[in-house]
């Protein structure tokens, strides 16, 4: 079996930073709008949504929401603090996902989005859309298949048998039958 990272263990790596990183209180993933179903989480905290992926020969690219947010107090000044330290925790997150785990190209420039919203709690924080780039480096072996066939090497098979004998034509208005003779004529009729 591969031991590929999946993206159950792209979750786990995103728990890990969450564990280990000081100023994180919890971790949760999905959609940001399953935050209402967590009522135990503790701020700020770290938010993952895996939402798309792109395959090619030697590597998944797997797009990504990642959130860091805290609870917002009535004071402005707790606000203000809120957009510093979630900004300064999703960059140490970036960093760790592109120097420690490889995961991100060393290239990268993405655009972070301040926000508000109100969930249980009302909260603010930063967002960033990242593309989470994993090698892929199995072959046919870790596939999970049995007894697959090798693609057929016939001369002889065609790959229109049984031939097409009859179709249907559609023109503005009208509806044919068009069959096919075995001398290969054409013979239309007019399907009322």
């Amino acid at each position: 079996m591969s031991q590929n990272l999946s993206t159950k263990n792209l979750y786990k790596v995103f728990r890990d930073i969450s564990i280990n990183h000081r100023q994180i209180g919890s971790f949760g993933s999905g959609d940001i709008f399953r935050v209402n179903e967590r009522s135990n989480l503790e701020h700020p905290t770290l938010w993952v949504d895996l939402y798309q992926a792109s395959l090619s020969h030697n590597k998944i690219d797997v797009r990504s929401r990642i959130y860091v947010f805290d609870i917002v107090d009535q004071a402005d000044t707790a606000e203000n603090d809120i957009h510093s330290n979630t900004l300064l925790v999703i960059n140490d997150v970036i960093t760790l996902l592109r120097k420690h785990y490889e995961l991100i190209n060393n290239d990268f420039t993405e655009n972070a989005s301040f926000f508000k919203h109100s969930f249980n709690d009302r909260v603010a924080g930063w967002m960033v859309e990242v593309n989470l780039e994993v090698p892929t480096t199995y072959g046919e072996c870790d596939i999970a298949v049995e007894n697959l066939q090798p693609f057929p090497q016939d001369d002889d098979l065609d790959p229109f048998s049984p031939p097409i004998s009859e179709f249907l034509l559609a023109s503005p208005g009208k509806l044919w039958r068009i069959t096919i003779t075995d001398e290969g004529n054409l013979q239309s009729q007019e399907v009322v």
